[in-house]
């Protein structure tokens, strides 16, 4: 099997369900060995995390998606192209944030960097298809067929879903396969023969003030070179301007410029939340036990 090197998030992505679904690796140890070897920033991270478990999580409902716009089973489709089509099918059902436009194009860029440019054309009218004609995709009644109408929403085994029907009802079993996909809460808990819990509140308290400052200064930096080179550019202007009413505009304009660049240390202060939100730590401290 080509080893697929992981240079973005759904490159990354495929390369884990390829471990997955054709070596029979375990999903977590498969994504954090990939993890552990690339260079994506924190944002593509979370991306590829997504995509890799909610795949994996949604596989049997992706294959009966598919099901309605390919005409041979999967099974005799190469594992590469199914895994691609996959990660396609989830961004464009699953994945409200990521637009349709971008699930299929990189989709097709995945087929024709690691199978092959026949590969890309199917993949790229099966995606199509698939944006063009949502409706081809009907659930199976919740009266008629409970069992699959469930498992099939709400990415569960049959067997499960069956086994669960038979002891709760439909009711309680929607509401308990809709507890499974939730996401849990990160919570802390302190490792009191190392810390105390006061002493570890104070450690993020300050590690979240230095997150700030960083994330200001990174900030000012690179505001502060884009206004230099505006100012350059209006400083430029000026000199080649006759006529008085653009001349008065330019100075608008630099104004506005150096009042900017007055104001970036207060701006990168309030415009970006602080790094312990972006990890999700506020609200685990919210459940700090």
């Amino acid at each position: 099997m080509k080893y697929i090197l992981g240079h973005t998030a759904r490159s990354l992505a495929l390369g884990v369900l390829q471990d997955v679904f054709v070596m029979g690796a375990y999903a977590n140890i498969a994504l954090s060995k990939r993890l552990n070897e690339s260079k994506l920033t924190p944002l593509d991270r979370r991306l590829a995390t997504e995509m890799v478990y909610g795949t994996v999580k949604a596989c049997g409902t992706l294959d009966w998606i598919l099901g309605h716009y390919i005409k041979k089973p999967l099974s005799q489709t190469d594992p590469l192209v199914v895994n691609i089509l996959r990660l396609g099918i989830y961004q464009l059902y699953f994945l409200d944030k990521i637009p349709s436009s971008a699930a299929v194009n990189e989709s097709v860029n995945l087929a024709k960097n690691f199978a092959n440019q026949s590969s890309s054309g199917f993949v790229n009218a099966v995606l199509r298809s698939a944006l063009r004609e949502p409706e081809k995709v009907r659930y199976p009644n919740l009266t008629k067929d409970p069992v699959r109408h469930i498992a099939l929403r709400e990415f569960h085994p049959e067997w499960l879903v069956r086994r669960w029907l038979d002891k709760l009802g439909v009711e309680e079993t929607q509401a308990l396969c809709q507890f499974n996909n939730s996401t849990p809460p990160l919570t802390l808990r302190t490792q009191t023969l190392r810390i105390t819990r006061e002493e570890l509140l104070q450690k993020l308290v300050g590690a979240q003030e230095d997150e700030r400052k960083r994330i200001a200064r990174d900030l000012h930096d690179e505001l502060g070179q884009q206004l230099t080179g505006l100012r350059l550019k209006l400083d430029a202007a000026k000199k080649i301007c006759k006529e008085k009413e653009i001349c008065d505009k330019i100075d608008e304009i630099e104004l506005i410029a150096k009042s900017i660049d007055n104001g970036v240390d207060f701006l990168a202060w309030e415009l970006r939340p602080a790094a312990l939100d972006d990890l999700g730590l506020v609200p685990a401290l919210e459940n700090y036990v």
